[in-house]
């Protein structure tokens, strides 16, 4: 009786082991969203928030010179962030997924834990042959495992 519930905990540990790794690792597929449509998002929202920070300011403020109206709208705007940031990023990740719909490209994304690899195998064939790779041409190398199935030319860094 011992052995069985010592064997279930090392199988239901196992199993929750296994369940978080995957999650961890596959997150950026299901999760994510295009590098570029979140960057464009951040830019969008963040530029929107300083036109209402300075919009608010020449309201409350029509007589300033503009380097006190600059100097107020960045403190306005500092305070936004500071009290709506929640809302911000909600606002950021939202217009992403608004433009990766808009633009259905095919979104790049990055695994975690594929670097390790792929630079192992790189020293590995240094180690080898000698050389980083067997296709060399000008300050490029043909890495074959990269872009599968087509490869890729990866510049010398």
């Amino acid at each position: 009786m011992e052995n069985r519930r010592r064997l279930f905990f090392y199988i239901a540990a196992g199993a929750v082991c296994t369940a978080v790794a995957v999650y961890f690792r596959l997150y950026p597929l299901f999760y994510s969203t295009n590098m570029d449509a979140q960057e464009k998002a951040t830019a969008l929202v963040i530029s929107q928030l300083k036109k209402t920070a300075s919009g608010q300011i020449e309201q409350a403020f029509p007589n300033s010179s503009e380097l006190e109206k600059k100097y107020l709208s960045k403190r306005r705007f500092d305070q936004i962030l500071k009290t709506q940031g929640d809302k911000a990023l909600e606002a950021i990740d939202k217009v992403a997924k608004e433009i990766d719909q808009a633009n259905p490209a095919k979104p790049r994304f990055y695994l975690l834990e594929a670097d390790p690899y792929n630079y192992y195998r790189l020293t590995k064939n240094i180690v080898e042959t000698g050389r980083i790779s067997h296709t060399i041409k000008g300050s490029k190398y043909f890495n074959d495992l990269m872009l599968a199935p087509l490869g890729h030319w990866e510049p010398f860094t």
